[in-house]
């Protein structure tokens, strides 16, 4: 597991620079503040310094990413580009 601490953390409330995010496997386990969330003793603390932490975000209009175009088989390069700029889907 691990722990990404010390974060604002993005969410319909926002959380303001104290923010804990519990990440088990690829799944997101837990969010919330630093008084709401205890992080378990055998997780991987990341604190990420008051850095923003969001969810993944949706582009649903894109052309295309580092000279990589969507259409036929460039689109592989462009979705495994994308994640790097927070585009999950």
């Amino acid at each position: 597991m691990k722990a990404l601490v010390n974060g604002q953390v993005f969410t319909p409330t926002p959380i303001k620079g104290d923010g804990v995010v519990l990440i088990d496997g690829d799944r997101i386990a837990a969010v919330g503040s630093a008084q709401e969330i205890q992080v378990p003793s055998d997780a991987e603390v990341i604190d990420v310094g008051g850095r923003r932490i969001t969810p993944g975000l949706i582009d649903i209009h894109i052309h295309g990413v580092l000279g990589h175009n969507c259409m036929g088989a460039e689109v592989a390069e462009v979705a495994g580009a994308l994640p790097r700029f927070g585009v999950t889907a």
